[in-house]
């Protein structure tokens, strides 16, 4: 879950308690950027929450990004999230904010029919 921008998406949707307990889990370094030092992944899981999205930047694949928000259902509960990745070169920061934004009201869209 720390490695994708999906898994973030879930993770910043935990309770800060919850998200402690998951945090203890052993994290493996996938490519030089995945983020396995838990102030990292603290930090990265704070700007999702502010934003309303996540993003993973080269943290599982080397050439590959994406963006998602969390999709929840009438408890409020996630239960999905919606993503778009591809590769690094094409998915620049600039362009992955943008991704971000537009992630993030699909996802609320989903939520709301949910909701309903």
């Amino acid at each position: 879950m720390y490695a994708t921008s999906s898994g973030k998406s879930f993770l910043a949707s935990l309770t800060d308690n919850d998200l402690n307990v998951r945090l203890l889990a052993k994290r493996t370094r996938f490519t030089p950027l995945t983020l396995v030092d838990e102030d990292d992944l603290r930090a990265s899981i704070r700007r999702s929450r502010s934003r309303g999205y996540a993003t993973a930047v080269a943290e599982l694949q080397v050439d590959y990004c994406a963006t998602s928000a969390a999709v929840q259902n009438s408890n409020s509960d996630v239960v999905a999230a919606v993503s778009i990745g591809g590769p690094r070169k094409r998915l620049t920061s600039k362009r992955l904010a943008e991704l971000g934004t537009l992630v993030r009201a699909a996802a609320e869209g989903v939520s709301r029919v949910l909701r309903s």
